[in-house]
């Protein structure tokens, strides 16, 4: 018996089916061989998501934001307003897109610094109402 689809596999066939798109044809929209394509659509890996380059090309072709079709994979990146952006959310994804089993990143390195750079002003708010809290 095989295990539940991906998050991401289920976003992927669910957008191309509503668009009424082979994956032959979205195959050719993205430059992504078929087989690949029916891979994707067809991995139980938990977390899965393909390498960056990749969901760029489909959330084109899809005629989606990155952002939606992250969100419809089962990432949730939410922000308050448009401009706003939650970095602490941003860096737990950036983290298991690019570090997350059978991920090799070459700037490994540089993945760990920018998420513990985007969590710095949260985790000092929170020290900062611990203190004010300890101080009433």
């Amino acid at each position: 018996m095989a295990g539940e689809l991906s998050g991401f596999s289920k976003a992927l066939r669910r957008l191309r089916q509503l668009r009424g798109m082979s994956q032959e044809r979205l195959a050719e929209l993205t430059g992504i061989h078929q087989r690949t394509i029916s891979r994707m659509e067809n991995t139980a890996t938990e977390g899965y998501l393909p390498p960056p380059h990749q969901v760029v090309a489909l959330a084109r072709a899809l005629d989606v934001s990155v952002a939606e079709l992250v969100r419809e994979a089962g990432y949730p990146i939410e922000c308050d307003s448009a401009r706003e952006v939650d970095l602490p959310a941003l860096a737990t994804f950036a983290e298991r897109w690019l570090l997350g089993p059978g991920q090799h990143h070459p700037d490994s390195e540089l993945v760990r610094v920018f998420a513990q750079f985007a969590r710095a002003p949260a985790q000092r708010a929170s020290t900062r109402q611990g203190l004010t809290n300890e101080k009433v």
